[in-house]
């Protein structure tokens, strides 16, 4: 009989109908890398925010306490804008967690360019403790940061 996927601690989380993915990583642990809501999603929304978080390898379950939004929405972005359809890969020279991802929708769905957007980098740290974010959902102390095409969010700069 098919169980839900749950955490650790057999709490429930909710997640959309959105790309997720499994990430075995060279430090031994498995990730994964995913949108959690608050509430059960309504028709597969929202897609925000993108989180990481280490998957018990003996149970499979999703261990709380290392889920980590690595980015949200922000102030200004529209309601339908998503964090998903994205692709996950592990640095080999450094150990980071690559996370590429569009984001769609960030000016509402209604205009002619509902489907273009940039391609976003997320990098996030991992092995030495939990991602920090900031109040304002920004990553802080380096540990994660978002490159934009022509810009670096956040507290470090890759270039």
């Amino acid at each position: 009989m098919p169980t839900p996927w749950t955490y650790e601690d057999g709490f429930a989380f909710h997640s959309p109908s959105a790309c997720s993915e499994l990430l075995t990583h060279t430090n031994g642990k498995l990730y994964w890398i995913g949108n959690i809501c608050e509430k059960n999603p309504q028709s597969n929304r929202p897609r925000y925010p993108i989180t990481i978080g280490e998957v018990n390898q003996d149970t499979g379950l999703l261990i709380r306490d290392s889920v980590t939004i690595i980015d949200d929405r922000q102030p200004g972005e529209g309601e339908r804008m998503t964090l998903s359809n994205f692709h996950a890969r592990e640095d080999r020279e450094n150990g980071n967690v690559l996370v590429f991802l569009p984001r769609f929708f960030v000016n509402g769905d209604e205009d002619e360019h509902r489907f273009t957007a940039d391609l976003s980098q997320i990098t996030v740290r991992v092995g030495s403790g939990r991602t920090r974010m900031s109040s304002s959902g920004r990553p802080t102390a380096g540990d994660a940061y978002r490159i934009w095409p022509f810009a670096t969010v956040g507290t470090s700069d890759p270039r």
